[in-house]
């Protein structure tokens, strides 16, 4: 909440430094754009009465801290699991990922994503800035700080970032793992015990169960064409990605621009050709060639973000999966038709 009550503020001191800039401008026409940064950087902390808050570096300022934080601070190469906003100077929000203000702002969509995405915490994936705020954290606890422009360059798979204005962070961080593979193994562990009786894994990572067998005996040849349907879901049960028209429809998925037709996928024994001819993530294509699937069977499976996504994950303006995001499918291969 505290970041709504500074955005009419924020207007103000965008007016005030415009008006300093222009004054100063004037004098020095020749002065880099990371000096015109710095200053209006600066000029924001003063006009904001932040010079005394918490300092991390020349470039990141944790002006306000919220909640109880609980255990030890993250270090290097932890991963922490995040929900945050990150907002211009003006208030005008650039990302988040809390449904809650998708809600408020009017932008709610079903095909969002609005979970806690994992920050390897690690140069080269978040920005230092946002690496140092997070090591200076606790589970369970909330901060807003400023990060300079001059250092937001990164992979901004994980978090927004800017090159060229002051950004305002709210971070909370909600828990923090040393490994996310391990924690991964244990979640579809868990997901195994909840829905089927601790199922083993058929492999590292991967849970296959047919839930449908046809009377279909003989099995599927490389180089056929089969035909596919599916549902993807997240392990909370939200549905991501359909080729079923009814399963759209009441997911709030449905595109009328789109054809929800049957996936054409050439067959292979081997799952990893198919994923390279077909350009489909690994785990679905272990569906296809597990078990014994044949024409007219079906099946449920679920796996590591490793057989996903994977470290990037696979969000485009909000939608798709956030990175290190264990998935899951049903899937359906068509009945065989004679030529």
């Amino acid at each position: 909440m505290f970041i709504m009550k500074r955005i009419k503020l924020w207007g103000v001191v965008l007016f005030s430094m415009v008006a300093y800039l222009a004054v100063s401008c004037a004098v020095e026409v020749d002065e880099k754009t990371e000096d015109i940064q710095e200053r209006i950087f600066n000029a924001f902390i003063r006009t904001n009465g932040w010079e005394n808050a918490e300092r991390l570096g020349d470039s990141t300022y944790i002006v306000e801290r919220s909640g109880t934080g609980t255990g030890t601070n993250p270090s290097d190469s932890m991963y922490g699991f995040v929900r945050y906003t990150a907002q211009y100077t003006t208030g005008d929000y650039a990302a988040y990922n809390y449904d809650s203000i998708a809600k408020q702002l009017g932008t709610y969509e079903e095909s969002s994503i609005y979970e806690p995405f994992v920050w390897p915490i690690r140069t080269g994936d978040v920005s230092d800035p946002l690496c140092d705020i997070l090591k200076n954290m606790k589970p369970g606890e909330k901060t807003l700080s400023v990060v300079a422009p001059w250092t937001n360059t990164t992979n901004s798979t994980y978090a927004f970032t800017s090159t060229s204005a002051p950004i305002v962070y709210s971070i909370e961080l909600l828990k923090v793992v040393p490994d996310i593979q391990e924690y991964e193994y244990e979640q579809l562990q868990q997901f195994s015990n909840k829905y089927f009786e601790g199922m083993d894994s058929l492999s590292q990572g991967f849970y296959f169960k047919k839930i449908h067998a046809s009377e279909y005996a003989d099995t599927i040849a490389d180089g056929n064409a089969i035909r596919v349907k599916y549902v993807g879901r997240l392990l909370n049960g939200r549905v991501f990605d359909t080729n079923i028209e009814d399963t759209a429809k009441k997911y709030d998925l449905y595109n009328p621009m789109e054809e929800y037709n049957s996936m054409s996928v050439i067959y292979n024994v081997d799952p990893e050709t198919i994923e390279k001819e077909e350009d489909l993530v690994l785990g679905f294509c272990k569906a296809l060639t597990s078990g014994g699937m044949t024409y007219g069977d079906k099946c449920f499976v679920f796996f590591v973000s490793d057989l996903g996504y994977g470290g990037n994950g696979n969000l485009e303006n909000g939608s798709g999966i956030p990175p290190y995001c264990p998935i899951s499918f049903e899937v359906w291969i068509e009945e065989y038709e004679k030529a």
